[in-house]
């Protein structure tokens, strides 16, 4: 999408910001760039069935993760 992202990680959060300089402001985008990147943050691979078991939800050393 020509956007320019910068992105920060930490073990409990991660932010992304985008930047295009070609636009003057909010584009459509923006918007279905953003949705792509919290579908990504969101998936949760247990409920796939998969070989990927994704994070242990008893397990209270992942109580940080929150999932809406």
């Amino acid at each position: 999408a020509w956007h320019h992202p910068d992105i920060t990680a930490s073990y409990a959060w991660v932010e992304v910001r985008l930047t295009n300089h070609a636009a003057k402001g909010i584009t459509d985008k923006d918007f279905e760039l953003a949705k792509k990147i919290e579908d990504v943050v969101q998936w949760q691979p247990a409920k796939e069935g998969g070989a990927l078991e994704g994070t242990p939800l008893t397990d209270q050393r992942f109580a940080y993760v929150k999932y809406d």
